[in-house]
C-alpha cells in the first residue's frame, strides 16, 4: 500500500543483493512488532531518538522515516535529527538506535527495506533489476503509475487485505505486507508457528508463496500472520488512507519545525 507522504529522494540507493520471494527476507522482525509497553527504557529512548512516539510505534506505517530506505536513513539526516539544518550529512545515530531495537546483523538492511519500507522509495527500474516488479504488477501497479503520482492508483490500494484476491495477497506478502500491516492495525501482532504444517514438510514460508493455500483451515490456523487470519472471529476496522496521511503530515510538520 503505497505511501504518498514520502519526500522525493536523491542519490544512489543500496539495493538487495538477491531477489525477493515471500518470506525470504528474514528474520521476521518480532523486535519491531512488539507493543510499546513491552519496550525497555533503553529501547524507548532509542525509539524516541529515531522519531517514534507511542502511537507511531504501535501503528506501523505511520512514522515517516519507515518509508525511507536503510541506506538513506544512515547516509542522510533527512529529518534533521541533530537540528543543525543540514539534511545531507550522515546520520550515524540511526543505525545505533536501530541496533538497540533489534536491527542487527548482515540482514538488517534487507529486513528494514522490506518490512518497514516495502521498497516504496525504490524506482521501477530497480524493481525490475531486483525482481520486485512482479509483486507490484500483481497489485495493479505499472511503471507509469509508479513514476507519475498524478495517475490513478490501483484498486488494490483501497481494499482491505480480506478483499484482495489470492494473487494480490501473495504479492503483498512478498513485499512484507501481512494483513495487520496492510490494514494499518495496531500492535501487538500474532505470530505463525515455526513447526511444520499438519505433520507435513511444509512450513508457513510455503504458505506465503501462494496465499491460496490458506484456504485450508489447518494452514490458516497454523500460519495466522501469513494468512491474515489473526482475527478470524472478529472484524477490525482499517484506518483510512486519509487518516494515515493526516497523522503523518502532523509528524512531518513537527519534524521540520
Amino acid at each position: 500500500m503505497r505511501s504518498y507522504f514520502i519526500f522525493t529522494l536523491v542519490g544512489t540507493i543500496s539495493l538487495l543483493e538477491k531477489t525477493v520471494n515471500s518470506f525470504d527476507v528474514e528474520p521476521y522482525p518480532t523486535y519491531r512488532f512488539r507493543d510499546y509497553s513491552s519496550l525497555s527504557a533503553d529501547e524507548k529512548n532509542a525509539a524516541t531518538s529515531l522519531g517514534y512516539d507511542k502511537n507511531s510505534w504501535n501503528l506501523p506505517g505511520t512514522a515517516d522515516f519507515e518509508y525511507v530506505s536503510w541506506w538513506y536513513n544512515i547516509n542522510m539526516d533527512y529529518y534533521d535529527h541533530d537540528g543543525d539544518g543540514n539534511y545531507y550529512e550522515p546520520n550515524p545515530d540511526f543505525e545505533n538506535n536501530a541496533a538497540i531495537l533489534g536491527f542487527v546483523g548482515d540482514e538488517k538492511e534487507d529486513v528494514w527495506d522490506c518490512w518497514m519500507t516495502h521498497y516504496e522509495d525504490y524506482t521501477w527500474d530497480e524493481f525490475e533489476t531486483y525482481d520486485i516488479a512482479s509483486s507490484y504488477t500483481d497489485l495493479g501497479w505499472t511503471k507509469e503509475m509508479w513514476d507519475d503520482e498524478t495517475l490513478p492508483i490501483p484498486d488494490s490500494e483501497d481494499k482491505y487485505f480480506s478483499e484482495l484476491t489470492y494473487k494480490e495477497k501473495t504479492a503483498a506478502v512478498t513485499i512484507c505486507y501481512t494483513q495487520k500491516i496492510w490494514d494499518y492495525e495496531e500492535l501487538p501482532f500474532c505470530l505463525d508457528s515455526s513447526d511444520t504444517i499438519n505433520n507435513s514438510t511444509n512450513t508457513c514460508d510455503w504458505a506465503s508463496k501462494s496465499i491460496f493455500r490458506c484456504k485450508d483451515g489447518g494452514v490458516s490456523e497454523h500460519c495466522p500472520n501469513v494468512c491474515g487470519s489473526c482475527d478470524s472471529s472478529e472484524s477490525v476496522p482499517m484506518l483510512s488512507i486519509s487518516t494515515v496521511l493526516m497523522y503523518t503530515s502532523v509528524l512531518v510538520f513537527f519534524a521540520l519545525n
